[in-house]
């Protein structure tokens, strides 16, 4: 695999991820323009989401609950 670009955000968390052997990563889903274009490794889910609770929910398929 040739090497990823690193110049924002985005790249480096789904690269941290790839190096931890994930096969997905949360991203936000509101793109930032520093962030540019970025690289999905093979065989990676790349999963974009707009709240914490969506985030909980991909992860574990529950979404998260209040306590009183």
């Amino acid at each position: 695999m040739e090497p990823l670009d690193l110049s924002g955000g985005v790249q480096l968390k789904i690269l941290a991820a790839y190096e931890k052997h994930f096969e997905r990563v949360l991203i936000p889903s509101d793109f930032d323009v520093r962030d540019g274009d970025y690289r999905t490794p093979f065989l990676m889910h790349v999963s974009p989401v707009d709240t914490v609770d969506a985030a909980y929910f991909g992860l574990t398929g529950h979404h998260l609950v209040a306590l009183p």
